[in-house]
């Protein structure tokens, strides 16, 4: 995953200078239905192949997330309208991780195996025929009928390819981002610390817990899961009332330490097993929290990044989200091997989230945010270049770019 971070602003950085952008997202996608398919018959003599090809299904899954995440801002430009859309999304996502936890939930209940180490097998199984049951429709009707092909936003210029102009704008655009945007710095190093941060890291510290502290079987686990999925829903509902009232940054501010606040109490409070029956509730709060965060995260990634870059940025957003998610298992790990309190030890959650708020106090204000995007964009510095009048900062002349298909 980390390597994969790694990578992305270079994919992202190639996709903005061809019109391949359609046929990434396909590509990956074919890989994605494929691997999840070769899921369907593991078992334990095959483990180490499935663990091969999960890794590789892991690095695509990025990439394709990239990909689609770079047509979001395309949809619109006003900022009413990309949390409306944000929030359409979260909430149609969550439908469907619902439904999906559901039906899982259900045929493992159908099955009713004895055997915790076969029933385990078979229920990976049935999950990955379901998910990928999923992902072959929705993925193809995607891509075949909604998403449309987009032409280079960047030409690549005379004496360079396509692998040498990847890495040179990655690094004219992070040079960019720290020195011009100073919103869109701090909002990444939040970002690294976020409860997206590692793909679900948090997710699977809390299900530690919710086994060892709390003493919760699989199936209920799969219950309080479902519970949480569902409340996402609400949870998205609210993200749009908030960014639409006190806008996007103050949003997932008050998300960021809603979340933080809400770790901390399930951890607290949840100190014995006698209190199990009070994890259904604490689901509830994690999942609006989750709900709350995620389309709000999402509407700042799409009004604060420079136009016409949007691959690459996405792909950038894609690194900071997972080059430090080894952190906290690795915190996790070391506290638990140092024989802390098991609760405590998964409290780290609340501080990792507690410390991505303050790193967006130093943002400013929303307003702001925006404006340092519009002057770099009158500026015309999107490539990373200080360009007047269509003229470079050495006073060369530069080669006119043409416009991306609409």
């Amino acid at each position: 995953g980390v390597v994969a971070a790694f990578l992305m602003p270079f994919v992202g950085a190639i996709v903005d200078h061809t019109s391949l952008r359609k046929q990434v997202g396909i590509i990956t996608a074919v890989f994605l239905c494929a691997i999840t398919m070769s899921q369907i018959w593991i078992n334990e003599d095959n483990w180490f192949i499935m663990l091969i090809l999960e890794a590789v299904g892991g690095f695509m899954l990025l990439v394709h997330f990239a990909t689609v995440l770079a047509y979001l801002p395309d949809l619109t430009t006003n900022d009413d309208d990309v949390a409306h859309y944000t929030s359409r999304f979260s909430i149609r996502q969550f439908v469907t991780q619902t439904s999906y936890s559901s039906l899982v939930v259900i045929l493992s209940q159908i099955r009713d195996i004895q055997d915790p180490f076969n029933g385990t097998i078979q229920t990976a199984k049935d999950s990955a025929a379901i998910a990928f049951c999923f992902a072959a429709f929705f993925l193809s009707y995607a891509w075949i009928f909604c998403f449309r092909k987009r032409g280079p936003l960047h030409q690549i210029r005379e004496g360079d390819n396509l692998a040498t102009t990847g890495f040179k704008k990655v690094f004219t655009t992070s040079s960019l981002i720290w020195r011009k945007y100073h919103a869109l710095k701090w909002f990444m190093i939040s970002m690294l610390w976020s409860p997206e941060a590692g793909a679900g890291v948090v997710l699977t510290i809390a299900v530690t817990y919710l086994t060892v502290g709390v003493g919760l079987t699989g199936k209920e686990i799969g219950y309080v899961n479902i519970t949480m999925l569902a409340c996402n829903i609400p949870g998205s509902y609210f993200a749009k009332y908030a960014c639409n009232k006190i806008n996007p940054l103050n949003s997932y501010r008050a998300s960021l330490v809603f979340f933080a606040a809400v770790a901390g109490c399930t951890f607290w409070h949840l100190d014995s097993k006698d209190k199990a029956d009070w994890i259904y509730m604490w689901a509830v709060f994690w999942g609006i929290a989750y709900g709350w965060t995620y389309p709000s995260q999402r509407v700042l990634i799409c009004t604060l990044i420079p136009k016409g870059q949007e691959a690459e940025m996405m792909g950038l957003f894609t690194f900071t989200g997972q080059v430090l998610g080894w952190l906290i298992p690795l915190i996790f790990t070391i506290m638990n091997e140092k024989g802390v309190e098991l609760r405590i030890s998964c409290s780290i959650i609340s501080y990792f989230v507690l410390f991505a708020f303050l790193c967006t106090l130093p943002m400013g204000s929303y307003s702001s945010g925006l404006k340092e995007v519009e002057e770099a964009e009158n500026d015309k510095e999107i490539d990373g270049l200080a360009v007047e009048k269509g003229t470079a900062a050495d006073g060369s002349a530069n080669e006119e770019v043409d416009e991306p298909e609409k």
